[in-house]
């Protein structure tokens, strides 16, 4: 047979979807058509409760990031929560690409020049963007990229962790 490739639906397209066959509020179906990256099927089976926690959770660690009063990083926030992520208790692919749109999405808003992907954060993320640096924010966003890449490829997972925890208190 001949392969047929199909190109992603738009937010637009799978929040129409959504709302002819799930129950679900509005503010959910936008949050899973952008989430979804284009897929019907992936929007309707997405754990939208966890989505959030783990958006919150990226938010918080960020915002740990961007320093106390004295524009230090929280290191043992880093250090806990990589920890947390070495018992397993999140999935690190999914952590690692959390924080990398995030950290994209300070660039655009350093930049002044959004959209961004985490919009329903853009109330936490606006004031830590005038708080960071964007040496910081720009080199992290090259190292996360390159984490993700290398994930993909099956890393070593301590190394990976401890890459993660390097490329945050840097």
């Amino acid at each position: 047979g001949i392969p047929v490739h199909l190109s992603p639906a738009s937010e637009d397209e799978v929040e129409g979807f959504l709302a002819t066959r799930a129950d679900m509020p509005a503010a959910d179906r936008r949050l899973a058509a952008h989430l979804s990256e284009g897929c019907p099927g992936r929007a309707m089976g997405l754990d939208l409760e966890a989505a959030r926690k783990q958006r919150r959770d990226a938010a918080e660690w960020l915002a740990s990031l961007a320093g106390r009063a004295g524009g230090k990083p929280n290191y043992e926030d880093i250090m806990a929560r990589t920890e947390g992520l070495a018992r397993g208790e999140d999935n690190l692919e999914t952590v690692v690409a959390v924080l990398y749109s995030m950290v994209e999405d300070l660039l655009h808003l350093q930049a002044g020049r959004p959209p961004l992907r985490n919009v329903e954060l853009e109330s936490t993320l606006r004031p830590l963007a005038s708080r960071l640096d964007w040496a910081w924010v720009s080199r992290a966003s090259v190292r996360l990229d390159s984490l993700q890449r290398n994930l993909r490829r099956n890393a070593n997972r301590q190394l990976a962790l401890e890459a993660l925890a390097s490329i945050l208190a840097a």
